[in-house]
């Protein structure tokens, strides 16, 4: 019943947003604020100073051959496409499933996840062929720019548009799609300063700036990926940028041009307008756009990029890298804290991944997918009977929170966002506060939990280790707290406290074992509204699961916490409050638990009626309902009813000239 009361107001949501979008009128869009550029600065649109800590998107609307199929030999998405085409008989089933994947690979729980574990921003590589069909630009890949746009709108994130496949291939590699090229990736191949290609891409680059000029959560559009022009051309890129930029401008005005260097994103030299011989080979002696950020990208020693910020310190422009990563945790962790305190942001590459690591999350092939990759890779009959079973795979497993995934916390430390605990949102009290949802720590660890529902637990606790969250009390007044532990050990301890006051103290008892899990509780008095909530664990030798502050249905019980040591608590305590024993505490939330699942079932009839009225269903499968916890947290799938099935082209509704929300102005 919850899942479907859930997805009803799914559906009653977006419902919402496009009746507020219609609303939208001319002055919203003398109002909206934009990310902006001052000096070598980003700012927030109240003008604050603004840092990206991003991530990649990768392998979502670009395959890319060495994720797919988990070697790295050369193969482009049009290549895999063409190979699955082979495997399932057609390519309407091969469309199918990239299509399926497209919807799932990304979806509000991905979004919500990385808003969780700090980040601020991702970086959408996308195919211009999204945009471009049989000789005519087209609206297709609107369709999941504006999924992933909403997601990030609702978790306070923005977006950077990069176009990662360029016309005529903008480099040699399979990324770009350039099926022109091999492994050995030669220039020559690189036709996207030949013919059309250019203006093809800046007519591309301003449909997209038309569809999106009004929305405030894209910040940027990264003009193409790693550019690798032919021998003696290089400097033939800087032209092209403009070319797409005016272009850009002659619909939009306000979001950033951001422009990467040559040779793979790493030379910034062939687009220093300053420097005299790129001014005399380009015929660019200034700053050629006044929203411009300069990237860069790199793949190798942190001590090899040491340096590049120095050319746009004196352009005076910001500049952030925009892809690293593919390197051991010690090298990641240097050009991470290089780019924290040098740079305007940084986005590693990549969030996710099949079958290799060096990302957060490994996602495996099941037992059809591997099929799938052998006959790729071996020939033989085709394996059309596995095509449902490869549907399934892209419906579910691949989806955030499947429990076949791998966390890497190796990978997460060494590009982990610095945040503090003000800048982090507040859990509404009563409710559950996943242990390894904190916004401050020292000394934890995270693992994977057997625990009921699954998902993550902290441990590897010393003395005095901590873990600390924000919390947002509704009521003063005194709250059951339970903490989910387990342990080999009866020595561990939970020392809670208010802003740094301790309020009870909670003993842990031996549970025979590290996954072996228990609930212990006691009772400590809240104040109303936002406040710090720390654990402090003065003897570890235990894991923690959630801790959960409820409020005591019937009356409030007057007994204190056991246990010693904590300092009283500074809040005066409630008074009046009856006692009630254990059984009857346990009979009126159970009392309650029914009545809240009657008026709960009530409601979803009264939705399913309104709904009906106009005309709407419960949300489909393929969006998925947002989950609470970290990002880690594997949650259970099941076998979909009925799957996805790709509809007709995709035509967009009018676009509204102003959306009705805006970014927050701190991330």
């Amino acid at each position: 019943a919850m899942s479907r009361f859930r997805n009803l107001l799914r559906s009653l949501a977006t419902l919402s947003f496009l009746s507020l979008s219609s609303l939208s009128s001319s002055s919203s869009v003398v109002e909206a604020q934009y990310v902006s550029v001052s000096g070598t600065k980003i700012l927030d649109p109240n003008g604050d100073e603004l840092y990206f800590s991003g991530i990649n998107l990768g392998n979502w609307l670009v395959w890319e051959g060495y994720l797919m199929m988990g070697d790295f030999n050369y193969r482009t998405h049009t290549g895999f496409f063409n190979s699955i085409s082979q495997a399932f008989g057609g390519d309407d089933k091969a469309a199918e499933f990239e299509y399926t994947w497209r919807l799932n690979y990304v979806d509000e729980k991905a979004i919500s996840d990385l808003k969780n574990l700090g980040f601020n921003s991702v970086r959408v590589p996308f195919n211009f062929k999204l945009f471009y069909q049989n000789g005519m630009i087209v609206n297709n890949g609107f369709e999941f720019f504006d999924r992933v746009i909403e997601f990030c709108r609702m978790h306070g994130m923005y977006v950077l548009l990069d176009m990662h496949g360029a016309p005529g291939y903008q480099n040699p590699g399979d990324h770009a799609d350039n099926v022109d090229s091999n492994a050995n990736q030669p220039r020559d191949t690189v036709k996207f300063w030949d013919g059309d290609n250019v203006s093809l891409a800046a007519s591309i680059w301003r449909h997209i700036a038309n569809y999106y000029k009004n929305e405030p959560v894209v910040w940027g559009y990264d003009l193409i990926n790693e550019p690798v022009p032919q021998s003696g051309r290089e400097y033939e890129l800087l032209q092209s940028y403009i070319t797409m930029a005016n272009a850009i401008r002659e619909v939009d005005n306000n979001h950033i041009i951001v422009a990467e260097g040559s040779w793979w994103g790493s030379d910034l030299t062939k687009i220093d307008w300053m420097d005299s011989f790129t001014a005399q080979q380009t015929g660019v002696s200034a700053q050629w756009d006044d929203k411009l950020v300069y990237q860069i990208h790199h793949y190798g020693p942190a001590s090899g990029t040491y340096g590049r910020e120095e050319i746009t310190q004196k352009l005076g422009i910001p500049i952030f890298i925009g892809e690293y990563g593919e390197t051991d945790e010690t090298n990641l962790l240097a050009i991470t804290d290089w780019a924290k305190s040098t740079l305007v942001g940084y986005f590693p590459w990549s969030f996710k991944k099949m079958s290799h690591d060096k990302c957060l999350w490994t996602i495996p092939p099941d037992t059809a997918y591997n099929q799938v990759k052998s006959f790729i890779n071996n020939g033989g009959t085709p394996p059309t009977h596995l095509y449902e079973d490869m549907i399934r795979f892209a419906t579910i497993n691949i989806k955030n929170g499947h429990s076949s995934h791998s966390w890497h916390q190796g990978f997460y430390n060494s590009i982990k966002p610095t945040i503090t605990c003000a800048e982090s949102s507040a859990f509404v009290i009563p409710g559950l506060v996943q242990a390894e949802d904190y916004c401050d720590q020292y000394g934890t660890q995270i693992e994977s939990t057997t625990d009921t529902g699954g998902g993550s637990n902290i441990g590897f606790l010393d003395p005095n280790d901590f873990t600390e969250y924000n919390i947002n009390v509704s009521e003063a007044r005194t709250y059951a707290l339970e903490a989910r532990v387990a342990s080999q050990y009866n020595s561990g301890q939970i020392d809670v406290q208010i802003d740094g006051a301790s309020v009870g103290l909670m003993n842990v008892p031996n549970t025979n074992g590290w996954q072996s899990w228990t609930t212990i509780s006691t009772l400590v008095a809240l104040p109303e509204g936002v406040h710090s909530f720390k654990l402090v664990y003065p003897n570890g030798n235990f894991n923690l699961n959630w801790v959960s502050l409820s409020t005591l249905l019937g009356g409030v019980p007057t007994n204190s916490p056991t246990g010693s040591g904590p300092t009283p608590s500074p809040f005066p305590p409630l008074t009046n409050a009856p006692t009630i024993t254990p059984t009857e505490y346990m009979t009126s939330q159970l009392d309650s638990c029914l009545a809240t699942n009657a008026e709960l079932q009530a409601r979803i009839e009264e939705l399913e009626g309104r709904l009906a009225e106009c005309e709407i269903t419960s949300a489909p499968s393929a969006v998925p309902t947002p989950t609470m916890g970290n990002p880690s947290t594997p949650t259970p799938s099941k076998n979909p009813t009925s799957l996805p099935t790709k509809g007709a082209s995709y035509s967009p509704t009018v676009r509204p000239s102003s959306f009705p929300s805006k970014m927050p102005s701190k991330m």
